[in-house]
């Protein structure tokens, strides 16, 4: 869980830059707006369905090409063992939101910069 939370944590970063690069959008809002759309279906397929799903994710696939309408009954069987993963996830999602919102890694930048630059060059310098 604690890999997966520091993977999701970098994710928004590398599609900005893949929107940035390598799309032609006409403004910024049209980058964060395509960045929630691929972010929102990634959680779902990675974090729910590939969880749910279990280890043998080619052979789940296979029995919902053949047979579409097995996926309920699939993910029936297999959520109730993945349930201790969610809880752990969710969990460490509160954990992560929390420590942002202290803004632990602004009071770092002020701190590492304070001797250097000044205080109020430091401030500056740490904020967005």
């Amino acid at each position: 869980s604690a890999a997966l939370t520091l993977f999701m944590s970098f994710l928004p970063t590398f599609l900005a830059l893949i929107f940035d690069n390598f799309f032609v959008l006409k403004a910024d809002a049209w980058t964060q707006h395509k960045l929630q759309v691929w972010y929102f279906w990634f959680l779902i397929v990675f974090i729910l369905l590939v969880t749910a799903v279990g280890n043998s994710l080619i052979l789940s696939l296979e029995k919902i090409v053949q047979r579409p309408f097995e996926i309920f009954g699939l993910l029936a069987d297999s959520m109730p063992t993945a349930t201790h993963f969610y809880l752990n996830f969710v969990v460490l999602q509160w954990v992560t939101h929390s420590m942002n919102l202290t803004r632990y890694m602004n009071l770092m930048k002020y701190l590492a910069l304070r001797p250097i630059l000044g205080q109020q060059k430091a401030k500056e310098m740490s904020e967005p």
